[in-house]
């Protein structure tokens, strides 16, 4: 098949977790016998690791200094993509996996669709819906005037954008059952799957007691992942008799604050700011901890936990009943980790927990990893090729 991606921001110039998909399917379809192309931002076309990446717009801030969606670059991709009418090859498509984040750019990706006749799947990584209010707050909209105007806007795009595509994918379980909820129903579930290099070999073993419990988190450090709520409930603990260390990897606009908060609780010794680290350093990182710590809201699948199980991590998360995360498809309450409600509270509860209790920090750990095993990418690879071939031919 040849096989198109198309999204504002991929690694290898982003970091993320959606940005990582095209990169990590691409490469898989790629030794599947698959010719793969990705239409993004970048700053020239160019092949890596046997893709095409063939550049739509220059690299933009798609994050603003408050570390949410800038909406203008969002806007200006959108337009970008009517780049494709002309676009050569495009006609050769068997399949346009287009990311439905952000939902904007989704009215011209069905003109370039209609025109040149390209069949279109739709990747959704969250049913949005229910988050808009939330979303239209994130931007700083706080006059309630101005916040329900765009909020009604917003709604608008979203349904339009939603109902002008009958081929929708969803990347967990979580949220194939939200999308149909919102009367946008997804036609599979491929979630997205992780290289073999992440893996530890062997099952988790357990860490001598007297070293510290390692907790982790990796990912963007912005106002929606909620880091500062992890530190809250952790910051407490520092006088636990049974030691313990936070290693948080990754950057973004949300570190100085947080640097702020770990300098004023005067726990500098529990916490260290890894920054953006190479893969293999996070690898490492992952490997050398127990639990990894999801304190977000809102996650369509979260990737990075995935990659934690199968460093060997069992699992902390955060779930709000009201927008479940996509991370219940693989963390089942008491067995690859813990599941909590939001708030500082019944977090700190179950870090006490964790922290005094070895034996389940190994069951879930071991769990973890074994769970871990189903999402190896050659597998997932697989799913959505056959994806392509069934939903393209209907």
């Amino acid at each position: 098949m040849t096989i198109g991606f198309l999204l504002n921001t991929s690694e290898p110039y982003y970091r993320g977790g959606y940005e990582q998909r095209a990169l990590s399917f691409g490469r898989a379809l790629v030794r599947q016998g698959h010719d793969v192309c990705v239409y993004t931002s970048c700053p020239c076309d160019e092949t890596v690791e046997g893709i095409r990446f063939v550049r739509l717009a220059p690299p933009r801030p798609y994050f603003n200094a408050r570390g949410v969606r800038n909406g203008w670059a969002d806007i200006l991709f959108a337009f970008d993509i009517l780049k494709l009418l002309w676009q050569p090859g495009i006609r050769d498509l068997d399949v346009l996996d287009v990311c439905a984040t952000p939902f904007i750019h989704l009215p011209f990706v069905a003109v370039v669709s209609w025109f040149r006749r390209v069949p279109v799947v739709i990747t959704c990584h969250e049913a949005l819906l229910i988050s808009i209010p939330a979303y239209t707050r994130e931007r700083g909209n706080r006059n309630p005037v101005i916040a329900w105007l765009f909020t009604r806007i917003f709604i608008l795009l979203y349904r339009l954008g939603m109902g002008l595509f009958c081929r929708r994918l969803a990347n967990s379980r979580g949220t194939f059952e939200a999308l149909a909820k919102e009367g946008y129903p997804a036609s599979g579930i491929v979630e997205t799957g992780i290289d073999q290099e992440t893996y530890n070999t062997q099952p988790p073993e357990p860490l001598p007691e007297t070293e510290p419990v390692r907790f982790v988190f990796c990912g963007r450090l912005t106002p929606i992942k909620s880091v500062d709520q992890s530190l809250a409930a952790l910051f407490p603990l520092c006088d636990e008799p049974r030691a313990f260390h936070f290693d948080i990897v990754g950057d973004g606009a949300e570190r100085s604050r947080l640097e702020r908060m770990v300098r004023e609780a005067d726990a500098e010794k529990w916490i260290t700011f890894h920054g953006q680290v190479p893969d293999e350093t996070k690898r490492a990182i992952l490997a050398g901890s127990e639990i990894f710590i999801l304190s977000s809201p809102r996650e369509g699948l979260s990737l990075a936990t995935i990659e934690a199980m199968a460093g060997g991590c069992g699992a902390l998360i955060v779930n709000d009943p009201k927008c479940p995360t996509g991370a219940l498809d693989f963390v089942r309450h008491g067995q690859e980790g813990l599941v909590v409600l939001p708030g500082v509270e019944p977090m700190r509860t179950a870090l006490r927990l964790l922290l005094r209790d070895a034996p389940l920090r190994l069951a879930l750990r071991r769990a973890a990893w074994q769970t871990a095993q189903a999402y190896h990418i050659e597998t997932q690879a697989e799913k959505l090729a056959a994806f392509y071939r069934q939903s393209c031919s209907d």
